[in-house]
């Protein structure tokens, strides 16, 4: 893979293990994108995107808690992401929480109520 050649390259540049993460999840190698997104946040921890991301890693592995856990790290750092609301009501709905999800599919609608066809 040529993003393991720019990492061999920059270990310490957050950016090339995000990249790396999009690259695995795209490619369905999902518990290896975890790896990586949680690489690029121990890097750059308030990185929004790559907690969106390993969210959305862990959904694909059926790991709704820990999907939950980062939307809601993505929903603190940036009140109003839409997308993430709306994540993390999906992570809630699969773990069975219903009220809560109920809240951030408010949430979600609240965020960006002209188009949330466009949260995934």
């Amino acid at each position: 893979m040529h993003l393991d050649c720019a990492l061999s390259l920059r270990t310490t540049h957050a950016d090339n293990h995000h990249n790396r993460g999009n690259a695995l999840y795209a490619t369905s190698r999902h518990p290896e994108a975890v790896a990586a997104f949680t690489t690029a946040l121990t890097l750059q921890p308030t990185d929004t995107e790559s907690y969106f991301n390993l969210g959305n890693a862990f959904d694909k592995m059926g790991h709704a808690r820990d999907a939950a856990g980062a939307f809601t790290t993505v929903l603190r750092l940036a009140p109003n992401d839409a997308a993430a609301a709306y994540n993390l009501a999906n992570a809630l709905k699969v773990d069975g929480k219903l009220d809560e999800a109920l809240f951030w599919y408010r949430g979600a609608l609240n965020a960006d109520p002209t188009d949330v066809s466009k949260v995934h």
